[in-house]
């Protein structure tokens, strides 16, 4: 069986609690029991198990604050929401540890003032460190694993991307329709090689981001050759603010839409495709495209939207919008204003 590391275990988090604990025993707790047990004439052997039952008891506390956070890490949603509901829950949730585990110390310790000098406040904010160190080591893997993620994700995208480059179906049929051409119309055999060249001269930019403009220019040229491999059974149509033209896009995105649109719908003169893109006033760009599924869909791999969801989310911390009713199918996906550096990871 294949060994499947998660770094939110519990065993992890067991791991990490005794590490935690351990140095701050080592440095502190340790040196300030032997004090007292110097000024007090407390037995050694008193000192040694109150020592351990005191630091069992750390270990506890804190490896509950990492069950919490590591919970609430898995969920689903956006990364600031996580980091607050975090903070929020260990500001909430280590008090009554922390009286709890006080009460405890009161009947097992038999010097429970020891560490704490009998004031209890000094407990709790003792446990609010622990709180804000297992924030910080959560968001410190977090953080590395999403870059990490992003990472692969990316590695992955590139490959996909460069499988579509190379699509056979489509370089077929792009010479299937070219050669019908010559001879016939040469003219128009003159404009579908050109708009074939320039569509994959944009394609293998192999850009990240590019601006709304420049991703308009390629679904133009993508839009050429399937209008005139479709003729009017192919329709489309834009609504884009002048405003909005230097923003940013994944590279790629919107023609990947109007190309799974091609690939998932009948087009002919019974049943034209219409297509539509608009930027909305909520900083979005909408590619949608009216619904008549062909009875034997081509192939593919069918996770280029999901591959541009994860990207987004990765990249920027936002989500596409998509909607599939009866008869329509849109997606919104967000422009980016600016770039800012704290926007992307490794990026």
């Amino acid at each position: 069986m294949k060994y499947k590391f998660n770094p939110y275990s519990s065993k992890n988090a067991l791991y990490i609690s005794l590490a935690i604990c351990l140095f701050y025993y080592l440095l502190i707790a340790t040196t300030a029991a032997l004090n007292y047990q110097t000024r007090s004439g407390v037995p050694s052997t008193s000192i040694i198990s109150d020592t351990i039952i005191s630091y069992v008891g750390s270990v506890i506390l804190v490896f509950l604050q990492f069950k919490f956070s590591f919970w609430v890490v898995q969920k689903n949603m956006e990364p600031y929401k996580k980091h607050l509901a975090i903070l929020v829950g260990l500001f909430l949730i280590t008090p009554p540890l922390s009286f709890f585990f006080s009460y405890l110390y009161d009947l097992l310790l038999s010097n429970p003032t020891m560490y704490l000098g009998n004031v209890i406040y000094k407990k709790l904010m003792q446990d609010f460190i622990y709180a804000f160190v297992v924030f910080l080591i959560t968001l410190s893997i977090f953080t590395i694993l999403r870059g990490q993620k992003f990472e692969a994700e990316s590695m992955r995208n590139r490959f996909e991307a460069l499988k579509n480059q190379l699509d056979p179906h489509f370089l077929f049929n792009s010479l299937n329709t070219l050669d019908g051409l010559i001879g016939y119309d040469d003219d128009k055999a003159h404009d579908y090689l050109q708009n074939l060249s320039l569509t994959f001269r944009l394609i293998l930019q192999n850009k990240e981001l590019v601006e709304l403009d420049e991703e308009l220019k390629l679904v133009e040229a993508y839009a050429h050759l399937m209008k005139i491999r479709y003729g009017d059974s192919f329709i489309l149509k834009y609504k884009i603010e002048d405003k909005y033209r230097s923003y940013l896009i994944l590279q790629v995105s919107m023609q990947l839409l109007i190309e799974n649109a091609v690939k998932h719908n009948a087009i002919n003169d019974k049943y034209p495709l219409y297509l539509s893109i608009e930027t909305t006033k909520d900083g979005t760009v909408k590619v949608k495209n009216n619904k008549s599924p062909k009875l034997e869909p081509e192939s593919g791999t069918g996770i280029g939207l999901s591959n541009l969801s994860e990207r987004y989310m990765l990249m920027f911390g936002k989500n596409i919008k998509t909607e599939d009713s009866e008869d329509v199918f849109s997606v919104e996906i967000p422009l980016i204003e600016q770039l800012e550096e704290t926007t992307i990871l490794n990026a």
